[in-house]
């Protein structure tokens, strides 16, 4: 009997252990499953989705910096030294600029690199952010200051200035009758309008004082389409204006409001 309860003893034990084991097998599948899904995830990540956790979330910017991070020739050696980039913090709107009649946000077709410049008009500087798609999703690898003249679209940026500064280069450069469109929400159901402005009625703008900085996505010029969006930060700002290349030369040709 003794030998016999033994027995059924060491055979229960072995048949845990197997139990066990197999259960071990599953949960490392499913973990290196998991793992798999997650770097296909990240693999996919789109760049411009990225980019908003990436400005706002300090601990996600932390994550994802490749270090060690060249900044103007000064290397951040490890996360310990990382301080946070604000980028937009504290401020109403981003002005944008877009190189299609479709925004960034919408389109958002980057790939593998992508370069972020933030140009201050007022030393005429650039700051560029330069990003990578790496296994586990994009990172910021390097940032550097540079001259507003190696941005690829510095002519149409040379055009902003000229029609801030200059009423007659301005007037010279605007589409007329002008198209001004935007929600009236004064309606007992709020709809868009589009209003048109004669040349008589035209009223300088200056972009430059109004934007500050632009926000730019490095990415082909050569189209004949430009637009500077101004998006809200928890405000409901949502503005578009509108510039073509007419016979060579950019003119503005529409302005959308959409704000809410």
């Amino acid at each position: 009997m003794l030998i016999v309860i033994s027995c059924n003893h060491k055979e229960n034990k072995k048949l845990k252990e197997v139990e066990v084991s197999k259960e071990n097998k599953t949960e490392q599948i499913k973990t290196v499953s998991e793992s798999t899904e997650i770097i296909s995830d990240l693999k996919s990540e789109k760049f411009m989705e990225f980019f908003e956790k990436f400005m706002w979330d300090t601990l996600f910017q932390q994550e994802r910096i490749k270090y060690p991070l060249t900044i103007n020739n000064i290397t951040i050696g490890n996360i310990n030294f990382w301080k946070h980039i604000p980028f937009y913090i504290g401020k109403s709107y981003m002005p944008i600029l877009n190189n299609d009649t479709i925004t960034i946000w919408d389109k958002d077709n980057l790939h593998q690199q992508a370069v972020i410049s933030i140009l201050k008009f007022e030393d005429n500087t650039t700051t560029n952010y330069n990003f990578e798609q790496l296994y586990n999703g994009w990172h910021l690898t390097s940032i550097k200051k540079d001259s507003a003249a190696t941005i690829a679209d510095f002519q149409f940026l040379k055009f902003i200035k000229d029609f801030s500064k200059d009423s007659l280069f301005q007037i010279s450069h605007v589409k007329f009758p002008f198209p001004n469109i935007y929600i009236d929400w004064e309606l007992d159901d709020p709809s868009e309008v589009c209003d048109s402005i004669q040349y008589k009625d035209w009223r300088h703008m200056n972009l430059i004082k109004d934007l500050d900085d632009l926000f730019i996505i490095q990415t082909d010029t050569n189209t004949l389409y430009r637009s500077i969006y101004l998006r809200g930060i928890d405000n409901g700002i949502s503005i578009e204006y509108h510039f073509e290349r007419i016979n060579g030369n950019w003119n503005f040709v529409k302005v959308e409001d959409y704000s809410s």
